[in-house]
């Protein structure tokens, strides 16, 4: 009797725990720029079915206008990565612009981060799966803000 109180004791305490280092990520993110992920929240009845980082790719080219991947996450199903997204309306009277990506390594996630903040756009969402040789796979939605408009020049 006594092992399983311990374990659910460990239980509720490392959920305790997680809730509290999420809640300092998301406040250290708010910090820099970003949007809160929570904002929105999916069901898989939003997503589309899983698909190749190419099926994705042709998913994307053929889109409907005035739509956008609103999120898009990835996963490693027996050494496979796989990927789904979710469509909405692009909000135009919020954002200027919107960027996607998919199956980025670590590298090219930093280089297009830096990228992306450099150019005024924030996070929308991102998603990290580790693929099947152990490498941290990012997904990542990106949106700029009508107010990083830049004013026309005089």
């Amino acid at each position: 009797m006594k092992p399983l109180r311990y374990f659910a004791l460990v239980l509720v305490c490392s959920g305790a725990f997680a809730c509290k280092g999420k809640e300092d990520k998301q406040s250290a993110a708010a910090k820099a720029g970003y949007r809160d992920q929570g904002s929105k929240s999916y069901t898989d009845a939003d997503f589309s079915e899983w698909m190749s980082k190419a099926e994705q790719q042709v998913a994307h080219d053929a889109k409907a206008a005035g739509t956008y991947f609103a999120y898009t996450e990835g996963r490693n199903e027996g050494g496979f990565n796989q990927y789904r997204h979710a469509m909405a309306v692009f909000p135009k009277d919020k954002y200027l612009e919107w960027g996607v990506f998919w199956g980025l390594s670590p590298t090219e996630f930093y280089d297009l981060e830096l990228k992306m903040l450099k150019d005024g756009f924030i996070r929308e969402n991102l998603q990290v799966f580790t693929d099947s040789q152990g490498l941290a796979m990012h997904q990542v939605v990106w949106v700029k803000p009508n107010s990083a408009a830049k004013p026309a020049a005089k």
